[in-house]
């Protein structure tokens, strides 16, 4: 056997080893599952089940309170939700939780069992789907969804004239972005960069509030005054 080539230390791999006895001792279901999902998804080659599955166990547990918070602070005035590319759509039903179990409508191209209007949003039929199903007193949320699409300013120029609460995953750390942005890339997305949460992706005249959420960028996007609809 030849000599083993690894982008991991020793150190690292103690670590990896330590994080799985501390899950494994502790025998949460939910917990174990959630984890198996994340690793069939990075190590097999795009779980996509396993993946929605882990995303949503991780928004719910470590992501939707400071978010929902947040959202609160903006003082937006709405009567349903809509979640786009939604999966399990944690997202929307946290906000619905908190609001007094708001309506939501869940948008994604695969038929999850929990999505509501099966649409694919990089296609014009699918945007015209979405435009005869919202009302002007909805939010549009979406996590994890921009950096999936090809043309994501296209896509915001058409909500222009909606509040948008848009998380995205953006750690801290540059080598965890790094390495992120290596993984998504092999199934073809791209992550957004700092320059993107600046503001560049949204139409000039709409205010973007910058939250931090670590590991995630929650961008809040006040609705444009006047302007086209989707």
């Amino acid at each position: 056997m030849g000599p083993v080539k690894s982008t991991l230390t020793s150190e690292q791999y103690d670590e990896l080893y330590h994080l799985l006895r501390l899950i494994s001792n502790i025998g949460d279901p939910e917990e174990t599952g959630a984890v198996n999902d994340l690793i069939s998804h990075i190590l097999g080659g795009g779980d996509y089940w396993g993946l929605i599955n882990y995303s949503a166990y991780y928004g719910h547990r470590f992501i939707a309170a400071d978010a929902v918070k947040a959202i609160k602070e903006t003082g937006w005035d709405f009567s349903r939700i809509v979640e786009l590319g939604a999966g399990l759509g944690w997202f929307g039903a946290e906000i619905s939780a908190r609001y007094a179990m708001l309506p939501v409508v869940t948008v994604d191209k695969r038929t999850w069992p929990s999505v509501t209007m099966v649409a694919d949003l990089e296609t014009e039929v699918g945007l015209e789907m979405l435009a005869s199903e919202l009302r002007p007193t909805d939010l549009i949320v979406m996590c994890d969804f921009l950096h999936c699409i090809d043309d994501p300013q296209e896509l915001l120029v058409r909500l222009n004239t909606w509040p948008l609460a848009i998380l995205e995953y953006y750690p801290e750390k540059s080598s965890r972005r790094l390495s992120y942005s290596i993984q998504i890339a092999r199934y073809g997305a791209t992550p957004l960069s700092s320059v993107d949460f600046s503001g560049m992706l949204f139409p000039e005249g709409r205010e973007v509030k910058r939250v931090h959420i670590e590991p995630y960028e929650l961008m809040l996007v006040e609705p444009e005054k006047e302007g086209s609809s989707v």
